[in-house]
């Protein structure tokens, strides 16, 4: 028997931004440091738990810990200008036709 399947939340167009940056932190921490949430967590002296959270776009993620982890990570401002510059795109509401669009190209 396999793992139960975890149940997901509905991400709404609103949630896009957080589940971007939420989405780098993971992947530098992640996919281009090998890091776990532990050690990560640990360097910001932040319960593991948080992180996680913010990765899953579950919780705001507050400024100061972004810089933090954009030291911690050697983003060298990439996390922290992502999270400037995500923001803005709740001005481009027609930025959610994209993906109908996608799919018919793909038939």
């Amino acid at each position: 028997m396999g793992k139960p399947s975890r149940s997901h939340r509905v991400v709404q167009i609103d949630d896009f931004p957080a589940c971007m940056i939420g989405y780098a932190l993971r992947w530098w921490r992640d996919d281009l440091r090998g890091m776990t949430l532990q050690a990560a967590a640990q360097a910001i002296h932040r319960d593991f738990s948080y992180l996680a959270r913010w990765e899953r776009a579950e919780r705001p993620i507050p400024a100061s810990v972004i810089r933090e982890l954009d030291e911690l990570y050697g983003a060298d401002g990439r996390l922290v200008s992502l999270a400037a510059i995500l923001p803005e795109l709740h001005r481009y509401p027609d930025i959610a036709e994209v993906a109908p669009f996608a799919r018919q190209r793909g038939r």
